[in-house]
């Protein structure tokens, strides 16, 4: 949203926690119910302008973009911009420098859907394996232009991974899968492979091998993947695979 100043209005949830020498105050504060009361508390002492600022859960800011990028680079953690079409090659790799995300979901942005484009989607992984080394959850959903070198960037420094969504991704296939399985082996918990046709047995098997606390896995359109690779996810993964669709394999 772009004010009359020129501007940009942003948005940046911010999550604290608050001291112990604090936690006795927060009763009191509790009982005022007028924020403008609460303003005027947050006067009268330092102690009490910092319990304040621990209530914050959004900030809500007028700035330039290049504030706002700073913000957004100390305090982001879930950023959701799927099927945001107007987003420039710079902006999208500029997410990837946001050093606090742990949660971003691209699912069908224009840059990352055409094939002749993979230099963005490359660019995204990169910055994203060098600057975020806290990502938990990546939605990637239609991202055809991805490959699986980026993939394998991806993971080489995003190894908390617990929730990858690549339904559609239809240029990644064994070789991605495997080092994803490998490099986040721990903390895998939900993958998703609707589409993804290149994908084989040597995927399911590399999961099986590695990715022992697999929760949720949903595959689909893998006309290469036996019921022998399939059954073994499932030996390996125990009862701690609580969700397995497979479609159309």
């Amino acid at each position: 949203m772009r004010p009359p100043d020129g501007g940009f209005q942003g948005c940046v949830r911010i999550v604290t926690t608050v001291p112990p020498s604090l936690g006795e105050l927060r009763p009191i504060l509790s009982k005022l119910e007028n924020d403008k009361d609460k303003e005027i508390f947050g006067l009268v002492s330092k102690r009490w302008l910092r319990l304040q600022s621990t209530e914050r859960k959004e900030l809500a800011a007028r700035a330039g973009p290049h504030m706002l990028q700073k913000m957004a680079a100390r305090c982001l953690k879930v950023l959701n911009l799927q099927h945001c079409k107007g987003i420039s090659d710079k902006g999208m790799m500029s997410v990837g420098g946001l050093s606090s995300l742990q949660s971003l979901n691209v699912s069908y942005c224009k840059k990352l859907m055409d094939k002749g484009l993979s230099a963005v989607a490359e660019g995204l992984l990169k910055a994203l394996s060098k600057n975020c080394p806290n990502l938990q959850e990546l939605g990637l959903q239609g991202c055809t232009s991805g490959t699986d070198c980026g993939l394998a960037v991806l993971v080489s420094g995003c190894r908390w991974i617990h929730f990858l969504d690549i339904n559609k991704c239809s240029n990644l296939g064994d070789s991605g899968i495997s080092n994803v399985s490998e490099a986040c082996s721990s903390s895998l918990k939900t993958l998703k492979l609707l589409d993804c046709f290149r994908v084989g047995n040597e995927s399911i098997l590399s999961l099986a091998r590695f990715c022992k606390n697999l929760e949720s896995f949903i595959i689909g359109g893998c006309r290469d993947i036996c019921d022998k690779s399939i059954k073994s996810l499932a030996t390996s993964c125990g009862s701690r695979l609580k969700n397995l669709h497979v479609d159309w394999c």
